[in-house]
């Protein structure tokens, strides 16, 4: 996760007060700090490079969970399934913010600790 932050720190010209928003699960305010959030749900295929959602592919991307954790697997499809009904947002950094506010909601409705989802 590290490394992707730094990836997508750099690409998008985030400051450091966007990164501290993300790390402590704040929303970041500015242009950069929300391009940082859909960089991060592309990186992680929750979203797609266009902006959209695949579900398919974001489900994909937690097969490691299967075996290791079958519990928080199934938690996190449930709150990929809820949160890809999200309604499209033309924009795909203010829809980055529409879906990282979804999952945390939701993550919370299952008792999901907030630091799984970083």
């Amino acid at each position: 996760m590290e490394a992707i932050g730094e990836k997508c720190a750099e690409e998008t010209g985030a400051s450091q007060d966007d990164i501290a928003k993300i790390l402590t699960k704040d929303i970041p305010e500015t242009r950069e700090g929300k391009c940082m959030l859909f960089c991060g749900h592309r990186e992680l295929h929750i979203q797609t490079p266009d902006g959209g959602t695949d579900l398919d592919s974001a489900i994909a991307s937690l097969d490691f969970l299967k075996n290791e954790d079958s519990e928080l697997y199934d938690k996190m499809v449930q709150v990929y399934t809820i949160c890809s009904k999200v309604p499209f947002v033309e924009d795909p950094c203010d829809y980055a913010v529409a879906l990282s506010t979804c999952g945390t909601h939701e993550a919370q409705k299952l008792g999901m600790d907030a630091t799984l989802l970083e």
